[in-house]
C-alpha cells in the first residue's frame, strides 16, 4: 500500500521519495531519493511503501533548505550547481582504471534516480545522513590551501555527481595522515555534489543538503579525511575572505565561527588543535 504527504517549503524540493529494500533476514532499510526543480512549484511530496510506519517528519526537517545559519545558503546552492566542461577522458590505462573504480565508490542504489532523468531545469540531490562537526579536530588533515581547479564527475551509474577540488596548501595545521604533505604542492580534495556539462551540451546537477563546494581561487580552512592512498574527502571548510570566516556548510552550529575574524578564528583553530594533541606531539 503507498501512502502520500505533501508539506509546503518555501524553495526547490519537488519530490522525496523513500525506497524499502530488503535484507536476508527481513531487515528493512530506506533509500531517499530527491529530485528538485528550481522553477516548480514549492510543495513537497512524501511517497512511503508503507510496510510498517516511519518517522517521516524526522526525515522532513533534514530535508528542510531553510538557511540554518541565516547566512548565505542560496549563494552555497548556486555555486555547486554551476556547471563545470567534463574531463577529457584519461588515456593512460593505469589512471583511467582508477577513475573507474572512483566513479563506482560513489554509485547509489540502481533503485535510486539516475541523472539521465533530469529535466532541463531540474537538478538532483540527496539529505545528509549526518551533519559533520562544525569543527572536527579528528579530521587526518587540517589546512589553510587555496582552491586551484575544480572538476566534476558523473558516478559509474550516473546516480550522482562528485567533484574534485585541486587544493594548493598555504599551512599545514595538522597532518596525522601518512601523506607527506609539501606546502604548495598540490593535493586533491574530494566532496559529493556539483554539476557536469557533457561533451552532448546536456548538464547533469546535483546537490547534497547544506553543502557548498570551494570556489576556485580562494583560499579556505580544509578539515579532510584520507579514504584511500591518494586521495581525501572534504569534511567541513572555511573561506577565509577579507579578513572573515565563512563556512561552507549552511549549519546552524557554525554561526559562532562567522562571527570571528580571520585572525581570531585560526589562533582558536590552532589552540584547539594543540590541546586535542597526543602528548608529545603539540
Amino acid at each position: 500500500m503507498f501512502s502520500t504527504l505533501s508539506l509546503c517549503t518555501d524553495r526547490d524540493i519537488l519530490a522525496v521519495e523513500f525506497l524499502m529494500t530488503s535484507d536476508f533476514n527481513g531487515a528493512h532499510s530506506w533509500e531517499k531519493v530527491m529530485r528538485l526543480s528550481s522553477k516548480a512549484p514549492y510543495a513537497l511530496t512524501i511517497v512511503t511503501l508503507a510496510v510498517v510506519a516511519i518517522p517521516i517528519t524526522a526525515y522532513w526537517s533534514r530535508s528542510n533548505v531553510t538557511n540554518a545559519s541565516g547566512q548565505n545558503h542560496r549563494s552555497l546552492k548556486d555555486e555547486v550547481l554551476t556547471p563545470f566542461n567534463a574531463a577529457p577522458e584519461d588515456l593512460d590505462p593505469v589512471k583511467k582504471q582508477k577513475r573507474v573504480e572512483k566513479n563506482k565508490r560513489f554509485n547509489k542504489s540502481a533503485r535510486a534516480f539516475t541523472l539521465e532523468e533530469q529535466e532541463p531545469d531540474e537538478y538532483s540531490g540527496t539529505l545528509l545522513e549526518s551533519e559533520p562537526p562544525a569543527l572536527p579536530l579528528s579530521s587526518d588533515l587540517i589546512i589553510v590551501g587555496r582552491v586551484e581547479k575544480r572538476q566534476p564527475y558523473l558516478s559509474d551509474n550516473m546516480t550522482v555527481v562528485y567533484t574534485e577540488v585541486s587544493i594548493k596548501p598555504e599551512q599545514i595545521l595538522k597532518n596525522e595522515s601518512p601523506l607527506a604533505l609539501i606546502e604548495n604542492q598540490s593535493l586533491i580534495v574530494t566532496r559529493e555534489g556539483g554539476a557536469v556539462k557533457v561533451p552532448s551540451g546536456k548538464r547533469f546537477r546535483y546537490f547534497v543538503a547544506h553543502l557548498g563546494l570551494p570556489k576556485v581561487g580562494h583560499q579556505y580552512v580544509l578539515f579532510l579525511q584520507r579514504e584511500t592512498e591518494q586521495d581525501c574527502k572534504l569534511v567541513s571548510a572555511y573561506e577565509l575572505l577579507d579578513g572573515k570566516t565563512l563556512p561552507l556548510e549552511d549549519l546552524g552550529d557554525r554561526e559562532p565561527y562567522a562571527s570571528l575574524t580571520e585572525t581570531q578564528f585560526l589562533t582558536l583553530l590552532r589552540e584547539k588543535i594543540a590541546a586535542t594533541a597526543p602528548k608529545g606531539k603539540e
